[in-house]
């Protein structure tokens, strides 16, 4: 990786936060007209689909591209894709070998892949110029930190002194672009760092031993995972106090950063935004109001069902996403069914970017009891990485139907690989249950279906969901619901909470 390419991206990327939003818009368009005219001319797909578009033309705008959904890139990969040598079926049978992680394909490109949860499974590819933007958008925006000059001199005199310590607790085990962003890094950054890669499915209690050995300076981790160990934070059984703390893959709740920030007064927090196609969409706000849109090498576009745009303050149906500097494999108005809210008027941060508010998907947190009737957090991303590392899935779905009892429901690729994979979802869900103590108390069930329900309103699969009621701390909610849509007032709970009090005096004067 060039690590001067890097640094150079990182000078650029800061600049851009001085930029009025004016120079930001023509910034955006001359990056998009070149993209498309790098797309016409280097890939047959895309040479087809924009017969007639002229990007030089004074009114062209994203507007006018056709959207590009997951099954169609996937579908004409071969075609797509701007180096002959690209070949879907040989990418595929390479990011198998588990031995490749960390490498590069052809000794030149990252390879990256989605869960496929929702249907086709995607692969992106990216060559070394594309990774050294991605890193430096991960490192300027992902953790936009602008200390003051003594300050800064205090950080870097203490980097010098002490090398970092960065832990990574997220899905490990396969080319995953969070892992990958970590693992594949500039030789310089390797020197000068040591990293600590934790799995998600790990049990807890080895989780928070190995943080407390390690001490991390900076730690990388899912929101829900986040929220968990703040609660061991906070009943004194995680010991680290990092300089900073960035999360992404998920939404963070109001409740969560609040418990987060009880835990950790001292460190600084960072929220990002990102997906395997586009890996730092959008980064959190100083201000706290909505995360600032990278609109300098990222197009998104919150819009309805029919592709129209939606107005500020309105959730969109699904996300179009432009990337700009990807050459490779080009991603135009490529679409994600994630669900967010464009922010009407300026920041009062300063920054020119637009701003979005980010609902993600409306996955839950599992609160199950133990044999002692203590609470349990189970949360999603462990329980996702679980079905991630299982070959063979089309679609798959985790209901907690009762308070101890959850289902898995999965489609396979294939109708003869139904029985291994029940097997092996069985095998990989029993061991993860036994690594918390809860074998003997949670109640499984793992069966094939031809069709998972879609969500009546929306339309999506919930793909990890709770049908029964959050568990609570004294006034403090455990189990928030992820995408805020069904949050229960503080009146309602007040409501439950006299309730469950008004039961426990009658049953104390019927003893």
């Amino acid at each position: 990786m060039g690590i001067a390419r890097t640094f150079l991206d990182c000078l650029r990327l800061r600049y851009h936060d001085g930029m009025s939003p004016r120079r930001i818009v023509r910034f955006q368009s001359r990056m998009l007209r070149r993209a498309v005219r790098h797309a016409q001319r280097r890939s047959e797909f895309y040479r087809e689909l924009y017969r007639g578009i002229d990007p030089d033309d004074p009114a062209f705008s994203v507007e006018q591209l056709p959207t590009v959904s997951k099954e169609a890139l996937m579908a004409n990969f071969d075609r797509l894709a701007t180096d002959p040598r690209l070949k879907l079926a040989e990418v595929q049978q390479w990011a198998r070998d588990k031995k490749r992680i960390g490498q590069r394909f052809l000794g030149r490109y990252v390879v990256t892949h989605t869960s496929g949860t929702t249907g086709t499974p995607a692969l992106f590819v990216y060559d070394r110029r594309e990774w050294d933007m991605i890193q430096a958008l991960g490192v300027t925006r992902g953790m936009r930190y602008k200390p003051g000059f003594f300050e800064l001199l205090r950080h870097t005199g203490r980097v010098l002194r002490h090398h970092p310590r960065i832990s990574l607790l997220s899905v490990l085990g396969g080319h995953f672009v969070t892992y990958l962003l970590f693992l594949v890094t500039p030789g310089l950054a390797r020197r000068l760092a040591r990293f600590q890669f934790l799995s998600v499915t790990e049990p807890l209690e080895k989780v928070v031993e190995k943080l407390n050995s390690f001490s991390a300076n900076i730690l990388d981790i899912y929101p829900t995972m986040l929220e968990v160990l703040a609660y061991e934070k906070l009943e004194g059984r995680l010991h680290i106090d990092p300089w900073a703390i960035s999360t992404s893959s998920e939404p963070m709740t109001r409740n969560a950063a609040r418990v987060i920030r009880r835990a950790f007064p001292r460190t600084l927090l960072f929220e990002t935004y990102g997906t395997t196609e586009g890996v730092t969409l959008a980064c959190g706000c100083s201000a706290g109001d909505g995360m600032h849109v990278n609109s300098d090498y990222y197009i998104l576009e919150p819009v309805h069902e029919d592709n129209t745009p939606v107005e500020p303050g309105e959730a969109g149906d699904k996300l179009l996403v432009s990337c700009l500097f990807c050459r490779t494999m080009p991603l135009l108005r490529y679409e994600l069914t994630d669900v967010t809210i464009p922010v009407e008027g300026a920041c009062s941060c300063g920054l020119p970017f637009p701003r979005i508010r980010v609902r993600g998907r409306s996955d839950d947190i599992f609160w199950v009891l133990d044999a002692d009737g203590q609470p349990v957090a189970l949360p999603p991303i462990p329980l996702e990485a679980l079905l991630l590392e299982t070959d063979g899935l089309r679609q798959y779905q985790v209901v907690q139907q009762e308070r101890n009892f959850l289902r898995v429901l999965f489609i396979p690729l294939e109708d003869g690989q139904a029985e291994n994979l029940t097997a092996d979802i069985t095998r990989r869900f029993r061991s993860f249950l036994a690594d918390k103590g809860l074998a003997e108390v949670v109640r499984l069930s793992v069966e094939r279906v031809q069709q998972i329900e879609r969500e009546p309103r929306s339309g999506k699969i919930r793909q990890i969901f709770s049908k029964v009621e959050r568990l609570y701390l004294p006034g403090v909610p455990l189990g928030e619901r992820r995408s805020g849509d069904d949050r229960r007032t503080r009146s309602q709970i007040s409501q439950e909470g006299e309730r469950r009090r008004r039961a426990r005096r009658l049953e104390e004067d019927e003893k």
